[in-house]
């Protein structure tokens, strides 16, 4: 019976462990305040950027960035530069977008590779804060949640 006992009690931690390995965890950036879910198959590419701005997540199949900027101008005018940006430098075929005058969200792909960025003014327009996914295949079911999650929280540029 005792051995009944400590068998279940090990199937029990052993089959707890990828559960627990499974977790959403939540990002924080202490100087944008830009906050969101970030999906069990993302971890951290390194520490937080020199500058504070953010921090890039990896996964086998591509990247998420969770950042804050200024917005010198308009957040139309931040947002399109956002787009030719990632146009221009990085070789994204934006293929829409939606603009608003609080939030944004653009999108692309082609060549087996994915693009979906979700943009917010906060802090009364003074700042952006940014949830981007760079992707080979698909962009995740999980972008969902990530961009609902996505807020500013105590930022020190607030």
């Amino acid at each position: 019976m005792r051995m009944f006992r400590i068998f279940v009690v090990l199937m029990a931690v052993l089959s707890a462990g990828p559960a627990l390995a499974q977790q959403w965890t939540t990002y924080h950036n202490a100087r944008y305040g830009a906050t969101a879910d970030i999906p069990p198959d993302f971890a951290p590419s390194g520490p937080e950027a020199a500058n504070s701005d953010g921090l890039i997540f990896r996964s086998s199949d591509g990247l998420l960035t969770i950042y804050g900027a200024n917005i010198s101008g308009s957040f139309e005018a931040f947002v399109n530069n956002a787009i030719e940006h990632d146009k221009s430098y990085d070789g994204w075929p934006v293929q829409g977008q939606t603009i608003t005058p609080d939030w944004a969200e653009y999108w692309g792909g082609g060549g087996g590779r994915s693009l979906k960025v979700r943009i917010e003014a906060v802090c009364n327009g003074h700042v952006a804060i940014v949830a981007k996914f760079e992707m080979r295949g698909r962009i995740p079911s999980s972008a969902d949640r990530v961009f609902n999650s996505l807020h500013e929280e105590n930022g020190r540029a607030c």
